[in-house]
Parts: C-alpha cells; sequence; structure tokens
C-alpha cells in the first residue's frame, strides 16, 4: 500500500515537472512567433494570462495550501462562474495594455528612462498587472472554497446537527 503511494506521488511529481517543462517551452514559443502578426502581443498575453490563472486558482502554491481539482463536483458546478469571472478580468488586462499603448506616444521621456533595472512605464505595467492578478485568484478561490465547503457539509449532516434547539426542548 505504501509503495503504490510512493508510485503515485512520484508520478504525480514526474507529470507534473513535465508539464511545467513544456509550459514554460510553449510560452516562449508564443512569444516568438506571433512578434508580427496583427494583436500578437494581446494574443500571447491572453494565452500565458489563462495559463497562469489555472496554475494559480487550482494548484497548490507556495501562498495557498489548497489545491481544487477540476473535475470534483463543487469544482465543476463553478466552472462557469470562474470562467465569466476570468473573461472579465482578461478583458480588463487587454484594455489596460490598449490603454497603455495609446498613452505611449503622449508620456514624457521621463516615464521612459531607466531608472535602476526598468523604466517607470514597465514598473507601473508590472504594478497594474499584478494587482489585476492577485484580485482575479482571491476571488475564484474564495468562491472554490466556499463551494468545496457547502459540498462537505452536505456530505455530512451529523456534524451540522444545531445542539442549541436540543437543549430547548
Amino acid at each position: 500500500m505504501q509503495i503504490a503511494r510512493s508510485r503515485g506521488s512520484v508520478v504525480g511529481i514526474l507529470v507534473m515537472s513535465i508539464s511545467i517543462v513544456a509550459a514554460i517551452i510553449l510560452l516562449v514559443l508564443i512569444y516568438i512567433g506571433p512578434s508580427n502578426v496583427l494583436f500578437g502581443d494581446q494574443i500571447a498575453t491572453a494565452i500565458t494570462y489563462t495559463g497562469a490563472m489555472f496554475l494559480f486558482i487550482f494548484c497548490r502554491t507556495r501562498g495557498f495550501n489548497t489545491e481544487y481539482n477540476v473535475w470534483d463536483e463543487p469544482v465543476k458546478e463553478k466552472l462557469p462562474r470562474l470562467l465569466s469571472i476570468h473573461a472579465v478580468f482578461l478583458v480588463s488586462i487587454l484594455s489596460v495594455q490598449a490603454a497603455e499603448s495609446a498613452a505611449r506616444p503622449h508620456l514624457p521621456a521621463y516615464w521612459f528612462t531607466r531608472h535602476s533595472r526598468d523604466t517607470l512605464f514597465d514598473d507601473m505595467q508590472i504594478v497594474i498587472y499584478v494587482l489585476i492578478s492577485i484580485a482575479q485568484v482571491l476571488i475564484s478561490r474564495g468562491i472554490l472554497s466556499r463551494s468545496v465547503e457547502a459540498h462537505r457539509s452536505r456530505l455530512e449532516p451529523a456534524a451540522n446537527i444545531d445542539f442549541a434547539q436540543d437543549d430547548k426542548m
């Protein structure tokens, strides 16, 4: 029994490692490929953002110790809501990206001079994208955690008995 568990965990780690390497190679190809295509940056941004959000929402990460399986019933119930939330946040990311492209020629040169490692313009882009991403992750994980807890409470009705009503009788 212990050997089967260790084999399963080794296979899981191997699959996750191969997936991460494949995702990195795919991301490099995505950013190299559509550079000369119309809306190539937006296509690369949409694919990268969607992949990152999938990892941060469903997988166990350093900040979040819980993982959610896409095939579990409480998660399946919330997928349409999560997809609509993702669409709204993706549109906001692409809108910010379009607004930044439109504002770029009208900003003073100070925004584009290197102060340390990056320009002020690049720093502002990173801050805006990170804040939007964190908001989506927190909202989506909150929805999933409440859904999983509600599903558990439906499965364990004996744990939810109200003892205060028994005392009144």
